[in-house]
């Protein structure tokens, strides 16, 4: 190893801290980014002519609550489970960033059809383009990545960890509800794209 490469190497380390903090500011400024284009892309969605029934949304309350509950069980739950590394820092950024931008193209190629809630929408189509190609539910596959990608870079602790699981649950809580309303409507078409795109969130894992 030459001397100039030993000298990069220490630079990077002494800067490790910097890189850290930069991390830490750019995650949630990727997710200031992201909340701002959602927010655009709300405008102009169709009309909604199926809605769940209210009581399918308990499960999210309870989860809601449960959470902030298993929080208080953890012993020291801010402590981190690993000290900042440039490993865990570039990573998790990179996820971060990969994560939510995902989930902006699934967005943008479910265009009018998109809804917070398990809904129907009004000429409502099944979209198979894009990375719908690749998982049924591409918005989760991004946002869960990117959920990851921000444990591991910003709060690696019992409290971060709990909230993973607990958004990654909520997650395959609702893609069950929609998949049920979606095989309803589409019968034929949505049990055709389930045997064509088999994984529901990540390719070859689930």
């Amino acid at each position: 190893m030459t001397s100039g490469t030993m000298a990069s190497i220490a630079e990077l380390v002494t800067h490790m801290p910097d890189l850290h903090a930069f991390a830490v500011n750019a995650i949630p400024t990727i997710w200031l980014i992201w909340v701002v284009v959602w927010i655009v892309c709300a405008f102009g969605n169709k009309r909604t002519v199926h809605r769940q029934a209210a009581y399918y949304y308990l499960r999210f309350v309870l989860l809601g609550i449960i959470l902030p509950l298993l929080v208080q069980l953890v012993p020291h739950p801010f402590s981190r489970f690993f000290p900042p590394s440039t490993a865990t820092d570039v990573i998790g950024l990179l996820l971060c960033a990969a994560g939510l931008g995902w989930s902006i193209w699934a967005r943008i190629t479910l265009g009018s059809n998109w809804s917070g809630l398990v809904t129907l929408k009004q000429s409502h189509e099944l979209i198979q383009d894009g990375p719908y190609r690749i998982t049924r539910h591409p918005i989760y596959t991004g946002l869960i990545t990117a959920f990851i990608g921000t444990f591991l870079a910003v709060m690696p602790t019992g409290v971060g960890a709990i909230y993973l699981v607990g958004i990654t649950a909520a997650f395959t809580i609702k893609l069950r509800m929609e998949e049920k309303v979606l095989l309803e409507h589409f019968p034929e078409a949505y049990a055709a794209y389930k045997t064509k795109v088999k994984a529901a969130l990540f390719p070859w894992v689930w």
